[in-house]
């Protein structure tokens, strides 16, 4: 045999020096080379419009489906009555279509199991009623007969008013009616309308199919395709090829669209490659199947088409509460660094649904309570009762629709909402910190542990007085701190934790010890916890893991090597410690405030929508000299802070004198200057420093004078 050619088809985003809008370089590179590897990371979870990775293929004159889950045919969203019909072939376990199908999760859907599924029933025919993801039987319906893999079967599914039958080979095999309860599951909603489809699980389940019609029941031809071309698949919306851009967890292993894993990836999209829409397609993916509870589903398959029906009906949750908050707190996030409030406007509705369903999860002491349906948290463990980090993300929300409903126009609504969130702050600071640890408990009923994200989430949003945030960072320093990174528990965990390792929650941490100017436990909590991923060895990827075991391995042969929730330091890096950041919504407003902690210097850039911010500072510490160029929109305005670095200093600006030991002195372009905690704070109004140009340049250089 002779190979005249070997290539890669490379389905992700492609990351290339003309893609990447920001950097990031200082004097670790350590440091520079796990934030490459948290934008490369991203790169490949960011999934392309119409990414032909689908699960759905065309070999040997039949469509084969290896799993993915439900694909429906393009149209017949109103059609009613009709006749389904098509041959199959169970390749492993079962084959599946579906009738009456509003939405990939809310369907009619019938399994034909065979002799051999360890799964389903053998030799059977599942009925199934689907609501926004929940499954409820109708009957599983012995068939009397063996049904044997690799063997052609034909399938009639007549669906007339309230009933459905199913024939088989010409045979009545099952049939329905989901106005008798004798048939049909009490209390449940019937399905009146819908198109058709196919359904193959993502375990193992692969089927065949061909000859597919749809008929009138006056005997119309409603569609036809033999499904033995490959441009027979453009009438499906085939699982796993997206209409849109999105962001995936991971590169492997579920690649779907998490809630929560948005709010990492997120920002480190915005610092590097600045895609903004593959966060937006994302947002309005999920954000279009909110129940009419107002609950927003925390995951979808990428191959789910936005949803623009009504309303997804259904009060049952599904998974995850701190996920559906996520969906809000990204769309600020969102917002924040794009500026864009058409779409805001757009998703505004569905941000006070949300809101609303929220406030009702509220118990007599005004804190967030979960339950076994919403329970779910990111470290695979269900939750219920007041856990606090629960409550602090909802804290995180009610500030998050403040500012949408500020951007939106209704400063009613955002007033409510920071009324709200104060209300929530004081709650948590009265029933859910232990004085005893320092630290905040797990819920109110799991005390005396120190949970990871209860105290990050608890300093990153200001929920902790500030008298108590070094207590807390000794707290999880004491208790959480390992040479592999830092658990997401303290020993010994509460009965029902698995502990781990989970850089997911690790970035939350560091951009909390950033914030409140710990910056030498953030940089070196970056170099345990990702550091060891930058070295080639047997687990090396060039990218970012999933999760690690307590002693930094590998847990599992599904664990994910390129994970977009664990990329955490490489938005860190560029926020913090270069010091970039906006204020007001698309950079409107911005500041650079660096962390150099102990780097000597830092160079970089992050895009806004005006223009690049760009960023080159140099600490000489036996000098106590720190100099810094700034360049900055013209269009923009923000403010600069100096590192004080606890001394007196004498500040230039473009060889002009603005501070000299607590005295300001007025320059052109700088119209004010305070002395912060750690700062000295520049207002500063590009524009008349810009001459006309678009970029305004600030050439900062202090000078330590004193204690």
């Amino acid at each position: 045999m002779t190979l005249s050619g070997v290539w890669i088809h490379y389905e992700p985003y492609l990351g290339a020096p003309s893609t990447f809008k920001g950097y990031f370089v200082s004097s670790s590179n350590e440091l520079n080379k796990i934030w490459y590897d948290g934008a490369y990371t991203a790169n490949l979870v960011q999934m392309r419009p119409n990414t032909p990775a689908g699960y759905w293929t065309v070999e040997n004159g039949s469509l084969n489906a290896d799993g993915g889950g439900t694909g429906l045919l393009q149209q017949g969203s109103s059609w009613t009555d009709y006749t389904l019909s098509l041959q199959t072939e169970i390749l492993s376990d079962q084959s599946g279509w579906v009738v009456r199908a509003q939405a990939p999760n809310t369907k009619y859907l019938l399994l034909l199991d065979d002799s051999t599924d360890a799964v389903g029933p053998p030799n059977a025919l599942q009925e199934l009623v689907q609501h926004d993801g929940t499954y409820i039987e109708i009957a599983d319906v012995p068939l009397g007969f063996s049904v044997t893999p690799d063997t052609w079967y034909d399938v009639r599914v007549v669906v007339s008013g309230t009933t459905v039958t199913t024939f088989l080979d010409g045979s009545q095999v099952a049939s329905f009616d989901s106005s008798d309860s004798s048939s049909f599951p009490a209390g449940v909603a019937g399905l009146s309308s819908g198109t058709i489809g196919l359904r193959e699980y993502s375990d193992g389940e692969d089927a065949n199919f061909r000859d597919l019609s749809v008929t009138a029941p006056d005997g119309t031809v409603l569609f036809s395709s033999p499904l033995d071309a490959a441009s027979d698949l453009s009438a499906f919306d085939v699982p796993g090829v997206n209409q849109i851009p999105v962001v995936l967890d991971g590169a492997k292993r579920d690649r779907a669209v998490w809630e929560g894993d948005l709010s990492v990836s997120g920002p480190t999209i915005y610092y590097s490659n600045d895609a903004a829409r593959y966060l937006r397609g994302s947002l309005e993916l999920l954000g279009s199947y909110q129940l009419t509870s107002g609950f927003v589903p925390g995951v979808e398959t990428p191959g789910t088409p936005v949803h623009t029906g009504p309303a997804i009906p259904g009060e049952v949750t599904s998974y995850s509460a701190s996920y559906s908050m996520y969906w809000v707190v990204n769309l600020a996030t969102y917002d924040l660094y794009t500026g864009d409030t058409a779409f805001v406007d757009q998703e505004w509705p569905r941000v006070q649904a949300e809101l609303a369903w929220n406030a009702a999860q509220l118990n007599s002491q005004g804190l967030f309570v979960t339950n076994g349906s919403d329970g779910a948290n990111w470290h695979y463990t269900d939750l219920t009762g007041a856990q606090t980090y629960y409550n602090e993300l909802y804290y995180r929300t009610l500030l998050a629709a403040a500012q949408l409903a500020t951007v939106a126009g209704h400063p009613r609504a955002a007033a409510s909402y920071d009324a709200q969130a104060a209300a929530l702050r004081t709650a948590i600071n009265t029933y859910l910190f232990d004085p005893t640890t320092g630290s905040y408990n797990e819920s109110t009923t799991v005390t005396g542990v120190v949970p990871q994200d209860a105290d990050a989430y608890a300093i990153l949003y200001g929920i902790a007085p500030k008298s108590r945030v070094a207590g807390i960072v000794k707290a999880m320093e004491s208790a959480l701190s390992t040479p592999a990174g830092a658990l997401d528990i303290s020993n010994p965990a509460p009965a029902g934790y698995g502990q781990l390792i989970g850089p997911f929650m690790g970035s939350y941490e560091v951009w909390s010890l950033l914030a409140s100017h710990h910056t030498a436990q953030a940089i070196q909590l970056m170099r345990t916890e990702w550091g060891r991923m930058t070295v080639p060895g047997p687990d090396y990827t060039g990218a970012i893991w999933e999760t690690e075991g307590t002693n930094g391995s590998i847990q599992s042969g599904t664990t994910s090597l390129a994970h977009g929730w664990s990329t955490g330091p490489t938005s860190a890096l560029s926020e913090y410690v270069l010091g970039i950041g906006p204020t007001s919504p698309g950079y409107a407003t911005w500041q650079v405030e660096p962390h150099p902690g102990t780097l000597s210097w830092a160079e970089g850039q992050a895009p806004t929508p005006h223009g690049a911010i760009v960023v080159d500072w140099g600490h000489e510490t036996t000098e106590g000299r720190f100099v810094m160029k700034v360049d900055v929109p013209a269009a923009t305005s923000g403010t600069i802070g100096v590192p004080s670095f606890g001394r007196q200093a004498v500040i230039h600006v473009n060889g002009r004198l603005v501070w000299n030991n607590g005295v300001f002195h007025a320059v052109p372009g700088i119209t004010g200057a305070h002395l912060g905690a750690h700062d000295v704070v520049l207002d500063v109004n590009p524009a008349a420093l810009a001459g006309g140009a678009s970029t305004a340049t600030l050439l900062v250089n202090a000078k330590a004078t004193g204690a």
